[in-house]
């Protein structure tokens, strides 16, 4: 039985991964489901988490887990467990990969906040008659980590660079997920800025590219924004080029073609009226020569605009701290205000969004 569910998997697997994030839970009780007639908002999730969460779903779009980085669901929104990490909330308290070696399992990793550590779990879908089960439960990986994570898939298209950084140092991690399991020996690049000091530094997004080319990472308290390239078949990053900000930086995300990286504007304790969105032309000869411009091209009334997140749709998720609406900017790969950003972009029917959207990695949805 179980053997003609993973082939059946399997076969799924060849087809589109895009339905693979069509379904997403955050902020208090918030969701979003992505049909084909747009996005709507959905209402039934379980989670009610103040930053990072993650979910995913099958190739079919059905959703099949969802985390706040310390209680996981499953689809149907059974609880299935809790403690997979330090219980502290965090910029990217959680991240779903799936198993390179078993589609019926899944790595739920989770960090904890303001300096904490790296957890990974594995949960099998079908174990416990069905209905699931966490089979292996908070495995240390990295002591001492920021609030930064991200999945790059491996060039050969099956394993998976887990990128994390760790605190009070200058290192980036890269952990190979592959079907043998996790390793606990990372690829380190020592490069950028040390990341340390007042605890807000720990905040901030890390995201890769869809190519899996480039990584950017926000450090939000010194207010520095960086671009590395990265070798996805080594696990090195390289190349820095950065950006001291005028406003604290949360969060970060490229377009889908890979030309744009956006940035939030997120100004908690700043006299400015509110937040926005920046936009930064991936300018490869001005990043030789260590020069990155960036461009407002989208105001909101929201004052911290947090998370972006890019939607299976193509467009770019904002998520806007205590709004029942998220911005959307609907044409991303556009230059300056061409791209659209739209202020009360989603409307999230009676539900509030916070800090976060769900994390995932950026690669899968490049994946045809």
């Amino acid at each position: 039985m179980r053997i003609a569910l993973i082939v059946t998997l399997l076969v799924g697997l060849s087809c589109s991964a895009q339905n693979k994030h069509n379904i997403w839970y955050f902020g208090k009780n918030a969701g979003i489901e992505f049909t084909d007639s747009g996005a709507v908002a959905v209402t039934d999730g379980a989670i009610n988490t103040h930053e990072g969460c993650a979910s995913i779903s099958d190739e079919q779009g059905n959703l099949l887990l969802y985390s706040d980085g310390s209680s996981l669901y499953k689809g149907n929104h059974r609880y299935i467990g809790a403690g997979l990490g330090e219980d502290l909330g965090s910029t990217q308290s959680s991240l779903i990969v799936p198993s390179p070696g078993d589609p019926t399992q899944y790595y739920i990793f989770s960090l904890g906040g303001n300096g904490g550590s790296a957890y990974y779990s594995l949960v099998d879908l079908y174990t416990n008659k069905g209905a699931g089960s966490i089979v292996v439960h908070s495995k240390l990986f990295l002591n001492l980590s920021t609030e930064k994570i991200t999945a790059i898939q491996h060039k050969n298209g099956k394993d998976f660079w887990i990128v994390v950084h760790k605190w009070e140092s200058d290192e980036y991690c890269s952990f190979l997920l592959t079907e043998k399991g996790m390793s606990h020996t990372p690829v380190i690049s020592k490069t950028g800025k040390h990341h340390g000091g007042v605890t807000g530094n720990a905040g901030g997004y890390l995201k890769s590219s869809p190519k899996g080319d480039y990584i950017v990472s926000c450090i939000r308290d010194d207010r520095l924004f960086e671009i590395f390239s990265f070798d996805n078949a080594k696990g090195k990053l390289k190349n820095l080029v950065s950006a001291q900000l005028s406003f604290f930086g949360y969060g970060v995300e490229f377009s889908p073609d890979g030309s744009k990286v956006y940035a939030s504007i997120a100004n908690p304790t700043s006299s400015e009226s509110g937040g926005g969105v920046v936009q930064i032309k991936m300018d490869k000869a001005k990043f030789k020569k260590g020069i990155l411009d960036y461009v407002k091209v989208g105001s909101s009334e929201t004052k911290f605009v947090a998370a972006l997140q890019l939607g299976p749709d193509g467009k770019i998720y904002v998520a806007r701290f205590g709004s029942a609406h998220v911005g959307v900017i609907e044409h991303p790969n556009l230059p300056g205000e061409s791209c659209s950003y739209i202020d009360d972009g989603l409307h999230l029917a009676g539900k509030e969004c916070l800090l976060g959207l769900p994390n995932y990695t950026e690669t899968s949805l490049n994946k045809k």
